[in-house]
């Protein structure tokens, strides 16, 4: 409780919620987070996750991981580089680009610090996701996470329910 947040500048994050009438969790349905994000002229920059789990199977091994769906300035909004990698860029967000950033725990205990990961493909729930990061050492926020992916907002109307957790943003 004494420790500094892990964050470049924690002193300028604040955390964003929404309570719908109708929901007992707090949380921002992912079209108000697009719209409030486009319309922001109160914070340098906001980003939104989304909590997630998937089956990774290496050796043989299936293990149900924990993870984050962000959205793509997730790590710069937080001030937080990789320790190995990169973290997502623009060109990551195209359809059918699969990228995954790992935790330092699973790259260490699933993978054995293998550094020839990097740029190669590993499989959750069938899915190919391709290995671009690894961040550093008991990084979190909300919750231990395994992985995080890219969280791509489509504007369809049943993205208007509130799923996604809530929001972090850079003051001013």
């Amino acid at each position: 409780m004494l420790r500094p947040l892990p964050f470049a500048h924690p002193e300028e994050l604040v955390q964003v919620w929404e309570k719908p009438p109708d929901n007992d969790r707090n949380a921002v349905s992912p079209l108000n987070y697009l719209d409030w994000s486009e319309q922001n002229h109160v914070f340098a920059s906001m980003t939104g996750t989304s909590g997630s789990s998937r089956t990774l199977i290496t050796q043989g091994i299936p293990e149900r991981i924990h993870g984050q769906a962000v959205t793509l300035r997730f790590f710069d909004v937080l001030g937080v580089a990789p320790l190995v990698g990169r973290t997502f860029t623009a060109d990551d967000a195209r359809p059918g680009i699969n990228v995954i950033v790992l935790s330092d725990a699973i790259w260490r205990n699933r993978f054995g610090v293998d550094p020839a990961l990097f740029g190669k493909t590993i499989v959750l729930d069938g899915d190919a996701w391709t290995v671009i990061g690894v961040m550093p050492p008991n990084f979190a926020i909300w919750q231990q996470s395994d992985y995080w992916t890219l969280f791509n907002i489509a504007r369809r109307p049943e993205m208007r329910a509130p799923p996604a957790r809530g929001r972090v943003s850079r003051a001013p």
